[in-house]
């Protein structure tokens, strides 16, 4: 809906008046803007709010709780590794002479024992010619 209107600007010329200029406007309606209400956007964001406030306990619970376990984890299989040093320090197949350092057949008497708490009493023991 548009309204023209016409102005005519007066100019002074030696004290003089006359028509001198004709200038043309528009006027045109103010409209409100198409997004909806400000409440109305309020509603939808605060459904993806209550959401997203609803997961973060869980989603922090969740996150916390993996990280427990690999500390367990870690914890374990460090008490392991110490505790098969401990058991591999004491046993005596490394100052054997039937031992061999050969990932196939650590020790050619009784292989399935070598390297293991079995072996701390072996009856086959023969310590290395020079270690007595």
């Amino acid at each position: 809906m548009k309204n023209n209107i016409f102005l005519t600007l007066n100019t002074l010329q030696n004290g003089s008046s006359h028509l001198d200029k004709v200038v043309e406007v528009e006027l045109v309606q103010a409209r409100p803007d198409v997004t909806p209400p400000y409440s109305k956007r309020v509603v939808e964001n605060s459904n993806t709010l209550n959401a997203i406030m609803f997961l973060l306990p869980f989603s922090l619970i969740t996150f916390w709780l993996l990280i427990a376990f690999k500390l367990l984890n870690t914890l374990n299989s460090a008490n392991n590794k110490i505790a098969t040093f401990n058991i591999l320090t004491k046993v005596p197949c490394r100052n054997c002479q039937y031992f061999a350092n050969n990932p196939f057949l650590k020790c050619a008497v009784r292989p399935d024992t070598a390297l293991t708490e079995e072996a701390m009493n072996c009856p086959d023991y023969c310590p290395k010619k020079g270690q007595r």
